[in-house]
């Protein structure tokens, strides 16, 4: 009887896709650095996860000099 239903992070709604809450981005993009190889991996694969849900994605993660 919902429109949408918040599971595992995401939103799941019925004919207009699968977008994701604004709480998991947000501890996304503000995670504390990694400290060991594990934490980074972990951080990496939830960044190629959710990497769909951030727009201009590519810039952000630029190196700059």
């Amino acid at each position: 009887m919902k429109s949408s239903v918040a599971y595992l992070g995401q939103i799941k709604v019925d004919g207009d896709g699968l977008p994701t809450t604004q709480n998991k981005i947000d501890d996304l993009l503000n995670a504390p650095n990694p400290s060991y190889i594990s934490e980074l991996q972990s951080y990496l694969g939830l960044l190629n996860y959710y990497g769909k849900f951030l727009p201009n994605l590519s810039a952000l993660l630029h190196p700059t000099s």
